[in-house]
C-alpha cells in the first residue's frame, strides 16, 4: 500500500476526525515497530498515515512546512519529536512513554 493508494474519503475528513479502520490498521503497524525498535518503518508508516489526511493540510495547521514534512516522514527522515507530536495532536492521536515489560 502507498500514500498514491489513499483513500480519497480520509482526505476530506476533519484531521481529528475517527481514524478509518485502513488507518486503524496502520495506527497498529506503527506500534508494531515501535515495539520492536524499527523507528524508520514506524516513521514511513506514520507518513502514510497522515499523508492520508493530507499533509498540505496537516502542514496549515501545525504551522510545519510542507515539503519538510514529506522529507521527515520517509526512511530516514528523522522528523523531530516536536513534529510528530504537533501531528499527532492534529490528528486527535497520542504518543506514550511506558515502562518497559
Amino acid at each position: 500500500m502507498t500514500s498514491a493508494h489513499a483513500d480519497d474519503s480520509a482526505i476530506s475528513l476533519p484531521l481529528d476526525a475517527p481514524l478509518l479502520p485502513r488507518e486503524e490498521a496502520l495506527l497498529k503497524q506503527i506500534n508494531s515497530a515501535l515495539r520492536i525498535g524499527a523507528l524508520d518503518k514506524a516513521i514511513e508508516l506514520l507518513g502514510e498515515l497522515l499523508k492520508g489526511r493530507g499533509i498540505t493540510r496537516l502542514a496549515s495547521k501545525t504551522g510545519l512546512n510542507r515539503s519538510h514534512l514529506y522529507r521527515a516522514l520517509h526512511i530516514g527522515g528523522n522528523p523531530s519529536l516536536d513534529s510528530v507530536m504537533r501531528l499527532c495532536e492534529e490528528m486527535n492521536l497520542v504518543i506514550r512513554v511506558v515502562p518497559k515489560t
